[in-house]
């Protein structure tokens, strides 16, 4: 039987190997990874078997190393602080409320639950503007919300829709046949719409931030009375909130860092 202290040894050198790529995003090759961290190389090839399986560790974009697989990364994301994720949204939601002219707002999935965590207002104090808030969304109404649920695996957009769904006017949609028609469209246009379906009168649109490791964890959306975002306007600022989506997804997931320079490695059988 494994006894603590070796089970100690193990965790720690299953850390020892994660800790080969500070910072993210980075990529190691096997020998690499053996040199950080002065492990035998069986051993090695052995855990980092162990943490892809796990999807803690994935095979990098060029095939010839590995990187923080979408398990750990998607963990990472998680528990970024609140903090940070609004500082690196607030510039580009005011670039879209600028140019809108109307509120906008980001939001982001974490637990099975939408919250919308940024907004801001454009520079206008001769205008009022209809002020999101801050919180929790109903995940079956909430235009961010409805971005973000539709691309979720079926099994988990039905667990996130199994509480009951509150119906906040004669517009909101509560049942399974409409949502799955609403979730569809969202899909092949890539935007959601709450047209008075949470307050009569107020409508607002989302687009799904994609992560290219990810998918959509986040959402960038505006929101407006009705009259301000009309059917007509509604194309032109689509775009400009997939392009700004799109902004925020580089913020979060940045490109990778330039390869530095090639150790000196031998190429025989990573086991041996």
């Amino acid at each position: 039987m494994e006894t603590q202290a070796e089970a100690a040894g193990f965790t720690e050198r299953l850390a020892r190997v994660l800790a080969c790529f500070e910072p993210p995003p980075h990529e190691c090759s096997f020998m690499q990874i053996v040199r950080r961290t002065g492990l035998p190389r069986a051993s090695t090839h052995r855990m980092i078997g162990q943490l892809a399986e796990i999807g803690y560790l994935e095979p990098g974009p060029a095939g010839r190393g590995y990187r923080l697989g979408a398990r750990l990364y998607g963990l990472l994301h998680a528990h970024i602080d609140a903090d940070q994720l609004t500082g690196l949204a607030r510039p580009i939601l005011a670039e879209v409320a600028q140019a809108c002219g109307v509120a906008s707002f980001a939001a982001r999935l974490t637990q099975g639950q939408v919250d919308l965590f940024a907004t801001a207002t454009p520079d206008d104090p001769m205008r009022s503007h209809v002020f999101p808030g801050i919180g929790l969304r109903p995940v079956h109404a909430c235009s961010s919300a409805k971005a973000l649920v539709a691309f979720q695996p079926e099994t988990l957009r039905a667990a996130m829709l199994a509480a009951p769904r509150e119906s906040f006017t004669h517009r909101t949609l509560t049942g399974d046949d409409d949502l799955i028609a609403e979730y569809t469209r969202i899909r092949r246009e890539g935007y959601a719409v709450c047209d008075g379906e949470i307050n009569e009168g107020v409508v607002s649109l989302a687009v799904p931030v994609m992560l290219p490791r990810l998918g959509p964890v986040y959402a960038l959306g505006i929101i407006a009375l009705a009259d301000r975002l009309a059917p007509t306007h509604r194309p032109a600022a689509v775009q400009l909130l997939k392009r700004a989506a799109a902004r925020f997804a580089a913020a979060l997931d940045p490109a990778p860092l330039p390869a530095p320079v090639p150790e000196p490695e031998n190429r025989h059988d990573p086991a041996s």
